[in-house]
């Protein structure tokens, strides 16, 4: 009986180290697919189908396996602000919808720097959040405290993504790096509650004003949605590639 008991544990911790070196050997999240040989024909086009795979986990924040990131369904932004000779505003607590329905329009990976750069294209993003506005062109002066609620349309976002070479316990592993991301956004709508102490009649004109002058608001919040979604994207890519090998990362077949 005690020679049996002793067998069964055996066994039990067979499996269970079994199972770690099972789990560590999976760098990257299984959810990742597909792998893309470098000296596949369309390497380039299987790379783009595997970001395209990711975006509903991308949208939740968890590939699964413990892989977990900055969700981007609704995108949270803490704050916004813009102030410029006529205008100043910050936006906070934004919840935006729609940065995980993009496409990749272009991509190039760079094998022999560890690199990669890509053009994404998102056709429109919704937010709300709350504002604080002052406004003083000529005559027109503009001021209000509340919710707002607003559409960016044509967003078009380009990065590059740099990770650079570890050598570990005889493995060369790759980490990620530095990420850059340069955004241009075509359009937008912003509707204001609450301007004038709520008066509906100049809320109405205070609404059209600022909406006259989207693109110079877009112009000055374009480099602050830039910098949080910059901290984003490197969270979420120092995640993924914690332990991820140069061979899992560009498998030869």
């Amino acid at each position: 009986m005690k020679t049996r008991l002793l067998h069964y544990r055996q066994i039990s911790w067979i499996l269970v180290i079994a199972s770690i070196i099972s789990f560590s050997e999976c760098k990257l999240p299984s959810s990742i697919q597909p792998r893309c040989p470098v000296k596949s024909q369309n390497w380039g086009q299987c790379i783009i189908q595997a970001i395209e795979n990711t975006k509903p986990y991308l949208a939740k924040g968890d590939f699964g396996e413990g892989f977990v990131v900055p969700k981007m369904e609704p995108l949270y932004i803490k704050r916004l602000g813009m102030v410029s000779h006529d205008v100043n505003t910050t936006i906070s607590d934004l919840l935006v919808t729609g940065a995980s329905d993009f496409k990749v329009t272009k991509i190039k990976p760079k094998i022999e720097d560890l690199s990669f750069e890509a053009i994404l294209m998102a056709p429109v993003w919704k937010f709300t959040g709350s504002y604080v506005l002052e406004v003083k062109a000529g005559p027109v002066e503009i001021n209000g405290k509340g919710p707002i609620q607003g559409e960016f349309f044509g967003i078009g976002i380009k990065i590059r993504a740099k990770f650079h070479p570890v050598k570990e316990n005889n493995k060369t592993f790759v980490r990620f790096q530095r990420f850059q991301m340069r955004m241009k956004i075509q359009d937008g709508k912003l509707q204001l509650d609450n301007l004038f102490g709520g008066d509906p009649v100049l809320g109405d004109f205070g609404n059209q004003f600022i909406n006259t002058r989207t693109q110079l608001i877009i112009q000055h919040l374009e480099p602050e949605l830039e910098r949080d979604l910059t901290a984003t994207f490197s969270k979420t890519l120092t995640t993924l590639f914690r332990d991820v090998t140069f061979e899992e990362m560009f498998p030869v077949q």
